[in-house]
């Protein structure tokens, strides 16, 4: 490999690290299932989880917090209920978290919902999840219709869901350069010994 195409890939790495320090990130949210003796009504099963995902506008601070400004989209979903920023009647949008030494989410506090009105067809919707280090955790999805002629609601108490970092583009041109970089290593060495 040529110290041309050596330079190249170092300016490649280094802008796709750059990239990761202003870019945005995302996080999904994967809750365990619903505890059956904590289901009320038809429209939840013990199979059901809430889920979630959040995109926020920089990358975290090791030891920060994010709280709702920081949040570009997001989408939660539990059984039949999903609510995103473009929900119609989105109503409350509750968010903070708390990052650990490493940029992982460590404590947080999540409340979606949709406006209830007196519509015979309007339909309240909700759905929160949250943890302390130091409290219990909890998710929760509950879903009306208005007037109310069914209510369903489930619970998942003490039993946090996980937090994950979805990579964004740039870190995977990143391995993909890496590992062009470290082929090209080993083949101009297995060529110079011959």
């Amino acid at each position: 490999m040529s110290v041309r195409a050596l330079r190249f890939v170092a300016w490649a790495a280094g802008i796709s690290f750059a990239s990761l320090a202003y870019g945005n990130v995302i996080y999904t949210y994967q809750g365990n299932t619903f505890d059956p003796s904590w289901i009320v009504g038809t429209a939840f099963t013990a199979d059901d989880s809430v889920t979630g995902l959040v995109e926020f506008d920089s990358q975290p601070t090791p030891g920060g917090s994010f709280d709702a400004s920081n949040v570009v989209a997001f989408s939660f979903a539990a059984g039949p209920v999903t609510i995103t920023q473009s929900s119609l009647n989105l109503d409350l949008q509750d968010f903070s978290f708390q990052f650990d030494a490493f940029g992982n989410i460590q404590d947080w506090n999540v409340l979606v919902n949709t406006l209830r009105s007196n519509d015979p067809d309007d339909i309240y919707t909700e759905i929160a999840t949250a943890t302390n280090v130091t409290d219990q955790s909890v998710d929760l999805a509950f879903i009306a219709v208005v007037p109310v002629t069914d209510e369903s609601i489930a619970y998942r108490w003490d039993l946090p869901g996980t937090w994950s970092v979805v990579p964004e583009p740039s870190t995977l041109v990143l391995w993909l350069l890496a590992s062009v970089a470290g082929a090209s290593v080993m083949f101009w060495r297995t060529r110079q010994r011959s």
